[in-house]
């Protein structure tokens, strides 16, 4: 056998728990310059304190794939819930999915998705960058899509999706573009009689009484949201 592989690290999936960073050593023989030894902190703190469900010590709250000492890739969890028919189902939501670019030959990042999903509760991801996406989709991830409200002040970055003669999208940017003005026009004025009287004021967190609006439309499916949720994910500041 060849000495030098022999002696080569091999990739490994490693869980630092939250008893791991509540005893403080979590991360401590981490040897990295690459920032992935430096996911600790604020934002750790703030992945530990999800208010959406009980904490268990042995939740992961990172993952991180290993070559020895060297982190070469990891992903945050933090704690969730979805409703389902208004029927609570808690789920370990899992973000920042990142492998080091040399490194994603290694099959590093499918390791990592499916070492979550050995995790007794359901799992889901967040800010899915479209370099990740590909895994997500090989494992089977369903989507659940959630509500995006854009106000398109010009047509022509959407419509060259699907149209690529030159001449035909100035003619279809121009006509919607002229269609976007009428509308952003009547919507001015509807919410300028709607919010007449109205006050803006700065706070440090919304008030409780919010709690049925932020919780939003009734649907089969939706994630969580409560005033005391919101707060939380602007705790770092606003987003």
């Amino acid at each position: 056998m060849n000495d030098s592989a022999a002696d080569k690290p091999k990739l490994q999936i490693a869980a630092v728990t939250r008893a791991d960073y509540k005893s403080g050593t979590a991360f401590a023989d981490w040897q990295s310059d690459t920032g992935f030894a430096q996911i600790g902190g604020e934002f750790a703190d703030l992945l530990m304190s999800s208010p959406v469900r009980e904490q268990h010590d042995d939740d992961p709250l990172v993952l991180a794939a290993m070559l020895g000492n060297q982190p070469i890739g990891y992903i945050n969890t933090f704690n969730g819930r979805l409703q389902a028919d208004e029927a609570p189902i808690d789920i370990l939501w899992c973000s920042g999915l990142s492998v080091l670019s040399e490194h994603r030959s290694t099959g590093a990042g499918l390791m990592l998705l499916l070492r979550l999903r050995s995790h007794p509760l359901p799992s889901g991801a967040v800010g899915v960058s479209q370099v990740a996406l590909p895994i997500y989709k090989q494992l089977g991830w369903h989507d659940i899509t959630a509500d995006r409200h854009l106000l398109i002040m010009r047509s022509a970055p959407v419509l060259s999706r699907w149209i690529k003669n030159a001449f035909l999208l100035r003619l279809a940017s121009t006509v919607t573009n002229a269609g976007l003005w009428l509308y952003r026009s009547v919507l001015r004025t509807v919410l300028n009689i709607r919010l007449s009287g109205l006050l803006i004021e700065e706070v440090s967190a919304l008030p409780s009484d919010l709690d049925p609006l932020v919780r939003g439309l009734d649907r089969p499916l939706k994630t969580h949201r409560s005033v005391e949720w919101v707060n939380w994910a602007m705790r770092t500041g606003p987003k």
